[in-house]
C-alpha cells in the first residue's frame, strides 16, 4: 500500500520505486520510506501516514503477538517500545492487541526524528544512564545497544543455532526473560 501510494503521488513507476527509494534515503540520510519522498516531492506527511500506515486494519488480517507477551508485566522497571514505524501506527497496533498499558513510552519515527536502531546517537539519546535491555527480532539491530552496554536479547523469527557475540540472550518466548 505504501509503495502504491508513493508511486501514484510522485509519478515514479513501479519498476523504478526501489532504486528511487534507495536514492532518496541516501540523499536525506533517512532509512525509512515515507519521509524522503515527503521531503523530495513536498508531500504532506500526516496525510500520507493516514492513507498508508493508518489505513491498515489489523483486525482484517491474521496477526498474532509473539509467545508469552504477558511476561513483560512481571519484569522490573519501565518498559518502552522502540520502533522505526510511525508512532501513531505503533500506538494503534499496541491498542489493537490490548497491551498499550504495559509501556510507559513509545519511541516511533516522526518527521525530524527517525528511529534508526543501527545509529548510536539515536539510541544513546533515547536512554541515558539507565540500565537498559533491548529485545529485537533482528540480530543486527542489537549491535549498537551492545556497544552502548545494554543487555541485548534476540527474539528471532526462526530457530537459530549460533549466538552472535553482541547478543546476550536468545529467546523463543517472552517467558524466557523471567
Amino acid at each position: 500500500r505504501i509503495k502504491q501510494r508513493l508511486c501514484s503521488l510522485t509519478g515514479v513507476n513501479d519498476e523504478d520505486y526501489t532504486a528511487r527509494r534507495a536514492e532518496l534515503e541516501q540523499k536525506y540520510s533517512i532509512d525509512y520510506p515515507l519521509l524522503p519522498f515527503c521531503e523530495e516531492y513536498e508531500l504532506n506527511y500526516d496525510q500520507l501516514l493516514t492513507e498508508t500506515f493508518l489505513a491498515f486494519d489489523p483486525s482484517a488480517v491474521s496477526i498474532a503477538l509473539r509467545p508469552g507477551i504477558e511476561a513483560i508485566n512481571t519484569l522490573p522497571g519501565e518498559k518502552s517500545v522502540l520502533s522505526n514505524s510511525p508512532t501513531p501506527y505503533v500506538e494503534r497496533m499496541l491498542n489493537h492487541f490490548g497491551i498499550r498499558q504495559i509501556f510507559s513510552e513509545i519511541h516511533g519515527s516522526v518527521p525530524g526524528q527517525i528511529i534508526d536502531k543501527k545509529n548510536i546517537s539515536t539510541l544513546a539519546e533515547l536512554v541515558a544512564n539507565t540500565p537498559t535491555v533491548m529485545i529485537d527480532d533482528t540480530s543486527e539491530n542489537l549491535i549498537i545497544p551492545h556497544i552502548l552496554g545494554w543487555k541485548t536479547v534476540w527474539f528471532p523469527e526462526k530457530t537459530v543455532n549460533k549466538k552472535p557475540a553482541h547478543v546476550d540472550q536468545i529467546i523463543t518466548t517472552f517467558e524466557d526473560l523471567t
